[in-house]
């Protein structure tokens, strides 16, 4: 029986134009050899790891990548490009997952009005969850933190714990047409933190907001871009504290 691997390397050869002749001549190799490496009949001739990447690059064509992810139970996701994308525009686009994970549900809601999901609103809902993603993983790797999204019984809510090397630096939950994101600060950094470039109205917010043991929740709700950079600063003040 043809794994799915095996089922990836021989059609990622042959769907190659001019077939496996031409891929071994790209990949600097004798057509014979790859013949045999591509054919799922010929147990004594495999694909070595380096030779895989190659034939992924030339052809761009990743289903062995992502037939290697599903048999390991892992899945693949196409990195943005960021390049020209400052901070704040990534922070922008991840705190505003709220309101694109609202779309994504009317988007989900309309597909299955009919009770049938169309090719076409298939791929239109996989692209705006794949957006939503590489948004998140662009903006956590760039601060060099981590993330996870976890149900805690005794809140009775689902919230993700933004962490940089194992600190908690973001806890966020998402509500209906918003999202919270609170960055909890020991009560000793607090004068550091009122003097930070942040609006008085955030200032003031964070005084009447009742402390947490001790430490001050600095409590943000994020409805659009404007809190965006008091939040950053106060995220980054966050992570430069101990």
């Amino acid at each position: 029986m043809i794994t799915p691997l095996e089922k990836a390397i021989y059609e990622t050869a042959h769907g190659y134009k001019g077939g496996v002749p031409a891929l071994a001549k790209a990949m600097n190799t004798y057509g014979g050899t790859l013949q045999n490496k591509c054919d799922p009949r010929m147990e004594g001739h495999r694909l070595n790891m380096f030779e895989a990447l190659s034939m992924m690059l030339i052809t761009g064509d990743h289903r062995i990548l992502y037939a290697m992810a599903q048999e390991t139970g892992h899945a693949c996701q196409v990195l943005g490009d960021f390049e020209n994308c400052d901070d704040m525009e990534l922070l922008d686009l991840a705190l505003n997952l709220n309101a694109k994970r609202g779309e994504l549900d009317q988007e989900i809601r309309d597909a299955l009005a009919d009770r049938r999901i169309t090719h076409a609103e298939k791929l239109a809902i996989r692209e705006r969850i794949q957006a939503i993603i590489r948004a998140l993983l662009e903006l956590f790797e760039r601060n060099e933190m981590t993330h996870e999204w976890r149900y805690y019984r005794d809140g009775k809510a689902w919230l993700c714990k933004v962490q940089k090397k194992k600190r908690t630096i973001v806890w966020m939950s998402a509500w209906k047409g918003f999202m919270k994101a609170t960055v909890y600060v020991p009560l000793k950094h607090m004068d550091g933190v009122y003097a930070l470039p942040i609006s008085d109205e955030t200032k003031e917010r964070f005084r009447r907001t009742k402390d947490v043991g001790q430490s001050k929740p600095c409590l943000f709700e994020v409805r659009n871009q404007k809190v965006l950079k008091d939040l950053d600063t106060v995220m980054q003040f966050k992570i430069r504290t101990k």
